[in-house]
């Protein structure tokens, strides 16, 4: 405005004095340089002015930030993707101009998959470092470090040791925790550990020695007896098994369909004639593939993406499970392998725990029922696309010359991918518009399952938490 950005001397000044206690912190040396004082020209006085305030307010934007999530999220995206864009930059000797560098790296690092380069002209260098940030930024994989800290400040304001905790029981004050809990042995308390440990008639050196012991267990272990400490040390149990198997999700997810994939790709004529075709090693196209379909970035080493594959099932079945492990369907499994890993525990009650509050743990798992419920709308938007693409696209020059049953395969399969991965085995331009207009539209609601079972399961973590605190004041 003209009050604030006028040419009279008096605007100036009162601009002056607004941003004044702002620029204290900015270095004098950048702001008044010694032309400065002694410049006539208006419009470099005003520059300089205009800079002054701008630096100044983002020095005190940056001095407002609070250390978050949030923040820390968004600061680890972008330097990682302007890391990465030289990185990529550079191995491909400038053959891809930078700004279509910028945008495939960012674009395979939060699993967009919108390519701006044709992958196949992409050399092996370039393409390992794209796949290389596509794991730098799954979400699967980075649904860790949060456990991980979590687990830390538990150990740092609990104290929570876990050589000497050893088995967690169950609370005696609360009977339903241990009708919900139950277990062999309970917790004792420090005043019971020193009732059983001293002797019936010892001595009084005997006895302080028993006081002094278990006043060292206290400060060591929290009081378990109390039902707020006692679920901070089952929730700390259940955060190390909730992280170690997402590790282990990540892991085996990304190996097992690779090997799979590469000894297929190795062993069948007809694959590996099409790939000598295009000169692409197997095992390379396995190792890329399998990183791509769980990422959900949609890229494929082939320049038809998996059109020449649309009549093979054993890739487009390995396909289908990377897509769903990656992205919709990954609280199911991680939820399953839980519930697989405490029939072999000796320890059920962290498991329990997960099972039972896993929001209290996590975003990315839900409880059976609301994990029922997700299961039930994935087959239901998946068959009405599926059947709606299959019967609208039958007659058509779609499937060209495929049987029933491989029309069918790759309508299902186009309904899994065209959701979240992009992947495609038909030609798009010769579908029904009708089947496009469907497309767009789940791919719009495609997270609403997910996003409205989190809500859910939120809610009830609110009424957990009025649960437990109405369950202390109690005691």
């Amino acid at each position: 405005t003209q009050s604030t950005w006028g040419v009279d001397g008096s605007s100036q000044k009162m601009v002056h004095m607004d941003v004044r206690s702002l620029v204290g912190k900015v270095p004098t040396w950048f702001l008044r340089p010694s032309w400065y004082k002694d410049s006539t020209i208006g419009s470099w006085r005003l520059f300089m002015r205009t800079a002054r305030i701008v630096i100044a307010y983002g020095i005190q934007q940056i001095r407002d930030i609070k250390i978050n999530f949030w923040t820390i999220h968004f600061t680890y995206f972008l330097c990682m993707g302007i890391f990465g864009s030289f990185i990529f930059y550079a191995s491909e000797k400038n053959n891809i101009p930078f700004i279509d560098c910028v945008f495939m790296l960012f674009s395979v690092l939060t699993q967009t998959g919108l390519p701006s380069w044709d992958v196949t002209k992409i050399s092996l260098l370039g393409q390992f470092v794209l796949i290389l940030f596509t794991l730098s930024g799954s979400a699967v994989g980075l649904s860790i470090p949060p456990l991980i800290v979590r687990r830390y400040y538990y150990r740092k304001f609990y104290r929570i040791r876990t050589g000497n905790m050893g088995p967690i029981g169950s609370l005696s004050q609360d009977d339903d925790f241990n009708d919900m809990y139950p277990s062999e042995s309970a917790p004792h308390s420090a005043a019971d550990s020193t009732t059983t440990s001293a002797p019936a008639a010892g001595t009084a050196a005997a006895t302080t020695s028993v006081n002094h012991t278990a006043q060292q267990e206290e400060e060591e272990l929290p009081d378990i007896s109390d039902p707020a400490h006692y679920t901070d040390a089952i929730e700390y149990e259940a955060l190390g098994i909730l992280m170690w198997t997402t590790a282990l999700y990540w892991f085996l997810v990304n190996f097992i369909p690779f090997l799979m994939l590469g000894v297929y790709l190795s062993t069948a004529p007809s694959a590996l004639a099409k790939l000598q075709k295009h000169a692409i090693n197997p095992w390379w196209m396995s190792f890329f593939q399998s990183v791509s379909a769980f990422h959900n970035t949609g890229l494929t080493s082939m320049d038809d993406s998996l059109m020449q594959f649309a009549t093979d099932w054993t890739v487009l079945i390995i396909h289908m499970f990377l897509v769903t492990a990656g992205n919709t369907l990954f609280p199911v499994y991680i939820r399953f392998l839980c519930s697989l890993r405490m029939k072999f525990a000796r320890d059920k009650q962290p498991y329990m725990y997960l099972l039972d509050y896993p929001r209290n743990c996590t975003t990315s798992m839900f409880r059976q029922s609301e994990t029922r419920s997700l299961v039930i709308i994935w087959w239901i938007v998946q068959l009405t696309m599926s059947f709606t693409f299959f019967f609208l696209d039958y007659s058509t020059t779609v499937f060209g010359q495929m049987r029933f049953d491989e029309k069918f395969m790759a309508a299902f399969f186009q309904g899994i991918s065209v959701r979240s991965a992009g992947i495609t085995v038909v030609d798009l331009d010769r579908v029904n518009e009708g089947v496009l207009v469907m497309f767009v539209f789940f791919m719009y609601v495609s997270v609403y399952p997910q996003v409205i079972t989190m809500k859910r399961t939120a809610m009830f973590e609110e009424e957990e938490a009025e649960k437990e605190e109405s369950l202390s004041c109690r005691v």
